[in-house]
């Protein structure tokens, strides 16, 4: 009732043990629970040979051995929460570029808005698809959303990258409404939102050169 990710290369050093010099193998995971309850992560095995320092012809001597499972208490999602996806982690933020400024909007020409999330203690893939509220004047061509992880020593940094072509079909002003996503702050305890805020966009006419390129060419997306 978990999903197990690796995190990074395997690390190879060496310590100080009781005043013995040894060498450190070292594989770290990511581990995210899928359900409520006690989860027990059972303990792992490790083989060697030991070998005799002393005679050089001897294979060694096989030993094993066992660390103890550990068991955590996973807790259930709060009954605050929103019906939306599940997104518990110490740090969550949301941006967007457009393709062009706020200015320069026309109608029948096409411009791209890229929303991107960025999230601590979470895989690209856990993170929600976007789906934006439909707009009168506005006809939206969405891309495909592109997903990333990396790991550093706080543990996974995943982030989500979703693009979309927004054409106006009217001129004057058009309100984008904001964008929320709800988040549970692990260090706080409490729901949080990621939030884009409202635009008001000017969309100006579209010129004589704009209608006859209209007419003649149809927008077309991955998939569609």
């Amino acid at each position: 009732n978990a999903h197990v990710m690796p995190l990074g290369e395997v690390r190879q050093y060496n310590t100080n043990i009781n005043g013995q010099r040894m060498g450190v193998y070292e594989r770290r995971f990511a581990i995210f629970a899928e359900e409520s309850g006690e989860m027990i992560i059972p303990g792992q095995k490790f083989s060697a040979n030991i070998v005799n320092p002393y005679d050089r012809w001897s294979r060694g001597r096989p030993v094993s051995i066992l660390a103890q499972p550990t068991r955590i208490k996973v807790k259930s999602t709060p009954s605050t929460y929103p019906q939306a996806a599940w997104l518990p982690s110490p740090q969550i933020s949301i941006s967007d570029r457009w393709s062009k400024p706020y200015s320069e909007w026309q109608v029948g020409e096409p411009v791209t808005r890229t929303i991107t999330i960025n999230a601590q203690g979470l895989s690209g893939s856990q993170l929600p698809k976007i789906d934006l509220p439909i707009v009168a004047g506005l006809k939206y061509y969405p891309d495909q959303s592109e997903y990333n992880d990396q790991s550093d020593n706080l543990g996974i940094q995943g982030s989500s990258q979703q693009s979309l072509a927004i054409v106006p079909t009217k001129s004057g002003r058009i309100l984008i409404p904001e964008v929320r996503i709800p988040w549970w702050n692990l260090e706080k305890n409490k729901l949080e939102y990621a939030v884009l805020p409202a635009q008001t966009i000017q969309v100006a006419a579209a010129s004589q050169g704009t209608k006859t390129s209209s007419s003649q060419n149809k927008i077309t997306t991955n998939g569609d």
